[in-house]
């Protein structure tokens, strides 16, 4: 579970400016998503604008009761943070607002406020904690919260820091911020984001939980070979932190209105943006992709994980929301700018091989390697594979054939050896011939 409500896509960056005005393969991006769509690994949709035009749009995957139109939404998680940071910039223009105005003068009660500034629950140096990653229910919010114990949690955990010191990211501080929008505007956040943004720029697909929509795709979790429905956050805890509900298309517009300039102004733009070198600014983040250089927000929540970014070299914006992974988001997203910029790229070998339980049983134990500081348990449930390393949380493993397995988020693979009863790990660099403990217990 990706509790942080947020997802980056990370790539080597080479710094070097190389223009791009090739025109985008959109064909092989279609073949790549109904490639993704037949093996059953992903379900979602992306859309992709050049020159202020969308040039592809598309759902893939989708099965959910709800019938599917250009108007369907998908929760987006923490993109909801960049509307967020968006409406403290149009105070801070309006002059209600100063980026080194003090929390204190917000929230007296929460730790370290007299110090904590505007500036820096934007860009997460606040030294606050994170009341969506509560230790001990990391599903809290799946139930309706009220505004006090949310507060009282987030009292509650302290300060990680002193302000400005470092940067960790913080549910929190955008929580205090969303309340803080609220009390300046004198209004609900909903209500706010209608006047402010969407009727101006007529963005109807864009909602939040508090305008109850409708016409919203579930989120999905694939178990035992089937789609099951997932329990999601009850979003009325995460206003303004990643309650918005929307397309595609409509984040790839919003976006696109924000770079040039009809919603706030070039300098809070460039405020707003991260500095060279970094990765958070002040609501926006930095999604490079080798030289390219985008700027955005991403969202996780419990079952979807989405993308907004905007390439303003290249006049490039690109959105995508998947509802159901198999195949991880990072990869499909690879594969997507690969494409889209010209990269080698091949397209992943899915196995869809089945084992029977008595063949998995052979591999059942714990391993251990000189190499390893860990050793790895390996279990079966039912008729899948999952290995364990020591005080982590476990792992499916994936068969590519009946001795060779992978999970492919971290890059692990393992082949067995029942003659020897010993396995070779393998993750990036490493690899390590680990044996079995005679005295393994029976992990099924």
């Amino acid at each position: 579970m990706k509790i942080k409500l947020i997802s980056l896509l990370i790539i080597p960056i080479l710094f070097q400016h190389i223009s791009f005005a090739q025109k985008i393969n959109t064909h092989k991006i279609d073949s790549f998503l109904t490639y993704i769509e037949q093996q059953n690994r992903d379900i979602g949709s992306v859309s992709i604008f050049q020159n202020g035009k969308e040039i592809y749009n598309r759902h893939f995957g989708q099965f959910d009761s709800t019938a599917f139109n250009k108007n369907t939404k998908y929760y987006i998680g923490s993109i909801s943070k960049l509307f967020t940071a968006t409406l403290i910039f149009k105070l801070i223009e309006q002059g209600k607002l100063a980026l080194n105005d003090k929390l204190s003068n917000f929230f007296p009660k929460i730790p370290n406020a007299k110090k904590i500034t505007i500036k820096n629950l934007l860009e997460h140096s606040s030294g606050l904690g994170d009341y969506v990653a509560k230790e001990e229910n990391l599903y809290w919010l799946r139930k309706k919260r009220t505004e006090s114990e949310i507060l009282n949690l987030i009292k509650k955990q302290g300060t990680l820091f002193q302000p400005g010191d470092s940067v960790v990211y913080s549910n929190s501080g955008y929580y205090l911020l969303e309340k803080i929008v609220e009390n300046k505007f004198n209004n609900k956040y909903n209500k706010i984001i209608k006047k402010q943004i969407t009727n101006p720029l007529n963005l109807t697909n864009i909602k939040s939980v508090l305008d109850h929509p409708t016409n919203v795709f579930h989120s999905y979790k694939y178990r035992n070979g089937n789609w099951k429905k997932i329990q999601e956050f009850d979003f009325t805890n995460v206003v303004g932190v990643g309650d918005l509900v929307t397309t595609p298309r409509a984040l790839n517009q919003f976006i696109i209105a924000l770079f040039h300039n009809k919603i706030i102004s070039k300098e809070s733009i460039e405020k707003m943006r991260p500095k060279q070198g970094k990765l958070f600014g002040k609501g926006m983040m930095l999604i490079p992709f080798y030289q390219h250089l985008a700027y955005g927000h991403g969202g996780d929540t419990f079952g979807s994980h989405s993308v907004v970014a905007y390439n303003p070299e290249n006049h490039l914006a690109i959105a995508y929301i998947i509802n159901g992974e198999r195949y991880p988001t990072i990869n499909l997203a690879i594969g997507m700018f690969s494409i889209i910029y010209n990269k080698d790229f091949k397209f992943p070998i899915f196995t869809n091989i089945k084992l029977k339980p008595e063949r998995l049983d052979q591999y059942i134990g714990t391993y251990s390697s000189p190499k390893l500081p860990i050793k790895i348990d390996i279990k079966r449930k039912g008729d899948e594979l999952f290995g364990q390393g020591t005080g982590q949380p476990s792992f499916p493993l994936t068969p590519l054939d009946s001795n060779t397995f992978q999970f492919i988020k971290a890059g692990v693979k393992i082949i067995f050896h029942t003659k020897t009863h010993s396995m070779t790990f393998k993750q990036g660099n490493i690899t390590a011939e680990m044996k079995r403990d005679k005295d393994s217990s029976d992990l099924r």
